[in-house]
């Protein structure tokens, strides 16, 4: 989370970082939609998944969620 964040500062951008999928959800409905969301699939209390499903319910279709992860697992990529 610290890296992407510093290379993404590092870049000009702007990033807010959330501890857990509740965090991530309570700050997207509060705030002005972004420019994109980086979700981490293996987040505490929700999902990366559950949040995307989430953020697909609530926001345009057209937001653009990245998803990362250190699964690597054929199964986990399909996923």
């Amino acid at each position: 989370q610290m890296v992407i964040s510093s290379v993404l500062h590092a870049r000009g951008f702007t990033s807010f970082q959330a501890m857990d999928g509740y965090e991530a959800l309570d700050f997207m409905a509060e705030n002005p939609v972004p420019n994109a969301v980086l979700l981490d699939v293996m987040m505490p209390g929700m999902s990366g998944y559950e949040v995307c499903q989430k953020l697909r319910e609530d926001f345009p279709p057209d937001l653009p969620i990245i998803m990362i992860s250190a699964m690597s697992t054929s199964e986990d990529i399909i996923k």
